[in-house]
């Protein structure tokens, strides 16, 4: 399920691939244009002062309950192949870095790229 789920997103993300983005600032506006499109929220990016990680808030994305799944965490892990293939087909994307859900309560997902540990 978790390998379908990222496809998924991926898919999701050749349908709606972003332009190459200069900044943090650029890549949040274009991100958050592609989801205004298909009406999937917004996204909030910051870095992790703390460790070495970008941060992607994403809220208002669609939470729909499905059958052993009524908290909605299949959205969680959707989200982390749309942001994964965002991010890489970014210039100086590195390999290993991945987007792994944080934490979801209820529309927000957090979200860290970070090197995997």
């Amino acid at each position: 399920r978790t390998t379908l789920l990222r496809a998924l997103g991926a898919g999701m993300a050749r349908e709606m691939p972003l332009p190459a983005c200069g900044t943090l600032v650029e890549l949040e506006a274009r991100m958050n244009e592609a989801l205004a499109a298909v009406e999937w929220g917004y996204v909030q990016i910051s870095l992790d002062e703390t460790q070495p990680a970008l941060l992607i808030q994403h809220a208002a994305a669609p939470l729909i309950s499905v059958a052993g799944d009524a908290e909605g965490a299949w959205l969680g892990t959707l989200l982390e192949g749309l942001h994964q293939a965002w991010l890489d087909a970014q210039p100086g994307a590195t390999a290993g870095v991945t987007v792994r859900c944080a934490r979801l309560e209820n529309a927000l997902v957090e979200l860290r790229y970070a090197l995997a540990a």
